[in-house]
């Protein structure tokens, strides 16, 4: 396998800002898509809410914003936010395999597309800062080879209880 950068695994983030973060995505996004694995990266703000890319080996990837439907009680965004989410084009939550909003591209152009929706939605929907904290964390999985993107994603999914009590979807 041909690996384009260092994984961080599951549970080792890298500390950075919501600047370098977002000044950096594209390169992140685009590694992803070239590798030969199938990669998982989550950008997790210190407010709880997160970001997230999915990029199968295939060349597909699939960007992610936290939604309201799987975090319990607790309420990631405002119903202005989920308007501005529509608005970038993101496809709207369902309970599986999609229970954020989410966006999909199989190219090097509508990868850049889907980073730079997923750079606005940073800032303009999840009201990030460029000096904000974030951890970053990327790790490798190995999907059925039988199963789909969404089906993979779904079957490979993250419950995180551990940073908050309502116990979020990644």
């Amino acid at each position: 396998m041909t690996q384009h950068f260092d994984l961080t695994g599951y549970h080792d983030g890298r500390h950075t800002t919501v600047g370098a973060l977002t000044g950096n995505l594209a390169e992140l996004v685009g590694a992803m898509r070239h590798d030969d694995g199938t990669l998982i990266a989550i950008a997790k703000f210190t407010d709880h809410r997160y970001v997230q890319i999915w990029a199968d080996r295939d060349g597909v990837v699939i960007g992610e914003v936290i939604s309201n439907l799987n975090i319990g009680d607790a309420i990631a965004l405002t119903p202005e936010d989920e308007l501005a989410l529509k608005g970038l084009e993101f496809n709207e939550p369902s309970p599986r395999p999609n229970p954020n909003w989410w966006l999909q591209c199989d190219d090097d152009q509508g990868c850049l597309v889907l980073t730079s929706k997923l750079v606005k939605a940073i800032y303009q929907v999840l009201h990030q800062e460029p000096n904000n904290s974030v951890v970053v964390t990327t790790w490798e999985v190995d999907p059925h080879p039988d199963s789909d993107g969404h089906e993979a994603r779904a079957n490979n999914r993250v419950y995180r209880q551990e940073d908050c009590d309502q116990g979020d979807t990644i």
